[in-house]
């Protein structure tokens, strides 16, 4: 389906595709068992059951979650942020990239101005930008977050998303959430857009008044919606977010343990201009209610909880103080020592004005003091947006995005197996477009990613039977979502199935992800033993859409879920794994030759050496000449222009022709533009004339690929880039000449060739876009 944004809007639309749900039907897929004896199945199973009953016997929904699912352990990740230098006190207000506080009244909507004060900051330090400078829509996530899609919603999910207890419209606003749940929606093409195109507001205006008429704050009354058509709208895209871990951490006993590596982690991410998502147990979880200070000091509004208690309340982390004494904490609950985050809250502040006005925090500024022991800090986040075009306002009209969990999350849960998992998505392409990037989501710090991606064959057997188009390898320190923009774009035909494959490692163990929440079944069965819910949870997963790689096999999510939940008692539903491609419909590439289209596999390497300033289209034409092969002397001059930058410039124009060869070779003749090159190259032992006793350099002659290749690991000698010599297992490794062995090599090993079709083909002819291809990779060897 194809949305528009609404005239005001100043922001981006998203395409939301998810073709394959309801469209094909289940795979019939090579080898497979019955899923119900697979023991990845029933460990998730097993894990199922222990969720659901954490929240019989807590009697809080927010004990569905597994605790230890982002559970961190140093292991060096945060070393680079402990090296910080780290004064006794740092405030983001003094960098004036914290915006105003605001009044969250009269909706239980914290979690959404945590995430959303965070996200501006973040989005602030990025573009230099001031506090006033921007200012997001926490209706709009508030809203969407807990709206199901449309049941005739054209993606095949209909359905799915939270459903309020209650029967009121408005409700939906007072169900909670967690910073989490913003990363699911934002990541999904939600939002976040401006407040001035949805504001915090019922539509009628109805305000709450004082005894004296002052308004206070909008009323519950009215209607609160956001227009189903702006669901899909973004004025700027998730790039990433990062579940940080907890200093709040509980050791194997299950007793609590101070985590000093996460007070530093925290520390890190404040410096690095981010602030910080986070949930606690505060002793009321919105402005108004009367109940006694448990846990906050009310003159000196400093908070410690020091039971073990579940979060209930969502703030942003914007600074800290290492000297904040522990006496300002209540007496007689004192934490063990002192320093405390500076915390900005969602209760207003007198400085404001209607209606983020309120009397709240020290001084009345809306801010408060959180003791670094806290023992109830749970959910910290912080998020990070590609503002490319929220800083040059120039957004692209849509783009595709392929996905199929819509599901809100508040966090998923990871499942470690010693045996190879993988998760797949299987999509399907309704015109052609440009796959630009990935995004997958990680829960225990220090994973280990592959993505790969696959043009399916007709009649597929799994996700992987087809023409792999892409591989990347990544490492992420911390949980959250991860979104990778592609070196290598690629290429899909209109009415064509793709996979998205993703592996995930930590250490030895194989991760997989799961993310589940109490469906209608669950809330009846839960509510009756008294248990009190504001909302119960619709997952939609058709047959056909999402794979699991387990024992040996792939397995269709949709048929290991109806096992789950036989075994289960039907009391949770799930969702799709979160793996997504981002694609753009065809079009001339940012380069601008129109030789180059964004469906070739060389289009981002072309971009890439074109604004790198390391090749060039024809002088005076809009071409690049991809498919045209390299002569041996513009080789030269290539790479004098890139590696020798201040010489080549003193040639430049007409001063060539004043140049004298200084080569021994015979075919080198003067005047010519390649003389200052060609003696560059020849002393810096780059090129090399022909061995064949002619004493030729090959002026005229084209450029094979193990020439090349021989050329650059030259290079990079002269470069210091470390060398490598184990040569894959190509079936045309023995037509590599004996002289180019070791360079092949060496470019096999460090990507700067990959075959093609499995083949190395040596002595074919190197065009411009295979060395394009090359040399993009050489010059991010050189940068390191």
């Amino acid at each position: 389906m194809k949305l528009r944004p609404a005239p005001s809007l100043v922001v981006r639309c998203v395409i939301a595709l998810s073709l394959v749900a309801g469209l094909a039907p289940s795979l019939a897929l090579a080898d497979e068992t019955p899923s119900g004896g697979n023991q990845l199945v029933n460990n998730i199973a097993q894990n199922t059951r222990a969720s659901l009953e954490r929240v019989r016997a807590t009697g809080s929904a927010a004990a569905y979650a597994d605790p230890a699912t982002y559970a961190f352990v140093d292991d060096g990740d945060v070393a680079p942020l402990t090296s910080y230098p780290m004064n006794e006190k740092f405030d983001l207000r003094d960098r004036n990239v914290v915006t105003p506080v605001k009044l969250q009244n009269p909706w239980g909507t914290c979690w959404g101005f945590g995430a959303i004060a965070a996200s501006e900051t973040s989005i602030l330090s990025e573009l230099g930008w001031g506090a006033d400078d921007l200012d997001l829509s926490e209706l709009h996530l508030a809203w969407f977050s807990h709206t199901p899609l449309p049941l005739d919603d054209e993606s095949g999910q209909g359905g799915e998303g939270y459903y309020t207890a209650s029967n009121g419209a408005n409700d939906r606003l007072d169900t909670g959430g967690f910073g989490f749940t913003a990363t699911s929606v934002f990541s999904s093409g939600i939002g976040p857009v401006l407040e001035s195109d949805v504001p915090y507001r019922n539509k009628e205006g109805i305000t709450e008044n004082n005894s004296s008429g002052t308004p206070v704050y909008y009323s519950r009354e009215g209607n609160w919606s956001v227009d189903e058509s702006l669901r899909f709208v973004q004025a700027v895209e998730l790039q990433e977010s990062s579940v940080l871990p907890s200093p709040a951490a509980k050791n194997v006993n299950g007793e609590y343990e101070y985590n000093a590596s996460a007070t530093a982690a925290l520390k890190g991410e404040l410096l690095d201009g981010r602030a910080i998502s986070v949930a606690f147990c505060a002793d009321t979880s919105r402005p108004g209610q009367e109940t006694p200070a448990q846990y906050i000091n009310l003159d000196t509004y400093a908070h410690y909880t020091y039971d073990d208690a579940y979060a209930n309340h969502v703030v942003t982390i914007v600074g800290w103080d290492d000297t904040y004494s522990k006496s300002n904490f209540l007496e007689g609950h004192q934490p063990p020592a002192d320093g405390a985050w500076i915390a900005k809250n969602s209760w207003g502040s007198s400085d404001e004005e209607f209606p983020n006005k309120n009397k709240w925090g020290i001084n009345d500024s809306g801010y408060f003091y959180l003791s670094y022991y806290d023992r109830s800090l749970a959910d910290l986040e912080t998020f990070d947006y590609d503002t490319t075009e929220l800083a040059t306002g120039d957004a692209a009209e849509s783009y595709y995005l392929n996905q199929y969990d819509y599901l809100p999350s508040d966090g998923v849960t990871a499942h470690h197996e010693a045996t190879p998992v993988s998760m797949a998505n299987v999509f399907e392409s309704n015109e052609d477009q440009i796959v630009r990037a990935l995004s997958c989501e990680t829960a225990t710090p220090g994973t280990e990613v592959t993505y790969e991606v696959y043009l399916l064959k007709d009649g597929f057997a799994n996700p992987r039977d087809g023409e792999l188009l892409t591989t990347v390898n990544m490492r992420y320190a911390y949980g959250g979502f991860h979104r990778i923009d592609l070196k290598d774009k690629c290429y899909i035909p209109a009415d064509q199935k793709f996979s998205v494959v993703v592996t995930e490692k930590v250490g030895d163990q194989y991760a997989f992800l799961v993310d589940s929440a109490i469906n209608k079944n669950g809330y009846d069965q839960l509510t009756s033993q008294g248990i009190e819910l504001t909302h119960y949870n619709v997952g939609v997963v058709n047959p056909g859409e999402s794979f699991v790689y387990t024992d040996g096999e792939w397995i269709d999510w949709h048929d290991a879920i109806t096992d789950i939940k036989a075994a289960t008692g039907n009391e949770a539903d799930f969702d799709n794994f979160p793996l997504k491609a981002y694609s753009d419909p065809i079009g001339l590439p940012p380069s601008g030759f129109s030789d180059v289209h964004e469906r070739e596999w060389y289009s981002g390497v072309v971009d890439y050496v074109v604004s790198n300033d390391i090749m060039h289209g024809y002088a005076g034409t809009d071409l690049f000449g991809p498919n045209d092969t390299l002569k041996r002397q513009d080789l030269a001059c290539l790479l004098f222009n890139y590696l020798a930058p201040e010489e080549a410039a003193l040639w430049q124009g007409e001063a060539w022709k004043d140049a004298t060869c200084e080569t021994p070779f015979v075919d080198a003749q003067e005047p010519a533009y390649y003389i200052p090159a060609l003696n560059w190259a020849y002393k810096a032992g780059v090129l090399a004339g022909y061995d064949d006793g002619s004493g030729r350099f090959g002026v005229g002659d084209t450029t094979s690929r193990e020439q090349l290749a021989v050329v650059l690991m030259r290079a990079a000698q002269l470069n210091g880039v470390g060398l490598l010599a184990a040569l894959d297992d190509f079936p045309d490794a023995g037509e590599v000449s004996p002289w180019a062995r070791e360079s092949i090599a060496w470019c096999v090993d460090n990507g700067l060739i990959t075959g093609s079709d499995g083949h190395l083909l040596p002595a074919k002819e190197a065009t411009r876009a295979e060395t394009a291809k090359m040399i993009s990779v050489f010059d991010q060897l050189r940068k390191g």
